[in-house]
């Protein structure tokens, strides 16, 4: 490392910050599991949610199968359909396939909430090939 460099990292250090080299291979914390990765990358397109929600879903859906939780995974507000994929991977690599899955999605624009529907197992119109394909 340069003079110049490890001066501003010292500088910067004594304010409490660190400057790390960007490495694009380490886009995912260290932490998730490799399922967890897996899962995100195939999500990845369909979904706005950050690696970490993602994440944090796959694992909640994990806990309430492993304890036998009972009832239905209910999404409500669905872009297209990422999050319910994460919440139906995790379920299908623990070899579940009883627990209904719903998501609460407006089907033109932003509606009233008495109009909305419930869709059982549906896929957005936009992604419905690219998203059955996925799963």
């Amino acid at each position: 490392m340069s003079n110049l460099v490890t001066r501003v990292r010292t500088v910067l250090h004594a304010c409490g910050v660190d400057v790390v080299r960007y490495r694009p291979d380490k886009l995912l914390p260290a932490d998730f599991s490799e399922k967890t990765c897996e899962i995100w990358y195939e999500v990845q397109p369909f979904t706005m949610a950050s690696p970490e929600r993602i994440a944090t879903l796959c694992d909640a859906v994990r806990y309430i199968e492993t304890n036998r939780i009972p009832g239905a995974i209910v999404e409500c507000g669905v872009w297209r359909g990422g999050s319910m994929m994460a919440a139906a991977k995790t379920l299908l690599d623990m070899k579940s396939t009883q627990r209904e899955l719903f998501y609460l999605t407006p089907m033109r624009g932003c509606l009233q909430p008495r109009m909305w529907t419930w869709i059982r197992l549906a896929y957005p119109p936009a992604s419905c090939s690219e998203t059955k394909s996925l799963l």
